[in-house]
């Protein structure tokens, strides 16, 4: 079947495709519509051991760095975690609407790692407020707990202990209204699919019945008397 000769089908059982429009585009709104979730961010920093020397603002060095790196990839050991272009780009702006993210402040993007901050970005999204709350201290605790290992493999000597500071201390819990936008076109897609195949398979079946009910034209006739009579 030609894209032409399918046009005209819907255009013959327009009342097929417009039925299947309407059930999808319900279907769509009802199950991708508006959802109320709750979130919060904090930053961990790594703060260097003070040895008496005056610490210079918006200096780091790579020590301090690499221990961000290491802390962010044993607390995300075996986990995903999804990578945005801009750092600040939160969980459910990425359609993330359950989930805890630890990570190094990338400021490079998604293509390249630059990272100039000893920080790790914590967020975690959640529909139950208090399971945010929950989250984010496990993975606060988690964080402090792998650089105390950390520490201790390293051999760290009394006094040269790494520091951690959270800014802020205790994050705000915020409830963010968000729509699923890809099961939004997911079920769009799937419902436009059923509709034409609906659409095709109906108008076979009723031009299948039509073609039965029409009486068979080309069939002989049977003799009537009068022509009996006369052979």
């Amino acid at each position: 079947m030609t894209s032409v000769e399918f046009l005209k089908v819907c255009a013959r059982r327009w009342y097929v495709v417009l039925l299947g429009l309407v059930a999808t585009a319900a279907v769509a709104v009802l199950a991708a519509g508006p959802n109320a979730v709750f979130f919060a961010r904090t930053t961990v920093n790594i703060l260097e051991p003070d040895r008496g020397k005056v610490r210079i603002v918006g200096f780091h060095s790579p020590d301090s760095i690499a221990v961000a790196h290491i802390l962010a990839a044993r607390v995300n050991s075996g986990v995903h975690t999804p990578l945005a272009a801009n750092p600040d780009v939160s969980l459910y702006a990425m359609g993330i609407t359950q989930g805890t993210h630890a990570q190094v402040r990338n400021v490079g993007g998604q293509w390249l790692s630059q990272v100039t901050e000893p920080v790790v970005d914590v967020q975690v999204v959640d529909p139950d407020r208090s399971a945010v709350e929950k989250n984010m201290d496990a993975e606060v605790a988690r964080i402090k707990a792998e650089l105390v290992s950390l520490e201790k493999e390293l051999k760290v000597p009394a006094g040269e202990n790494v520091e951690l500071s959270l800014n802020p201390e205790r994050p705000a819990i915020e409830m963010v209204v968000t729509q699923n936008r890809r099961a939004q076109l997911a079920y769009g897609l799937a419902g436009l699919g059923l509709t034409f195949a609906a659409t095709y398979w109906f108008d076979r079946l009723m031009r299948a019945r039509g073609a039965r009910r029409q009486p068979a034209t080309n069939a002989p006739h049977p003799a009537t008397n009068r022509e009996e009579n006369h052979a």
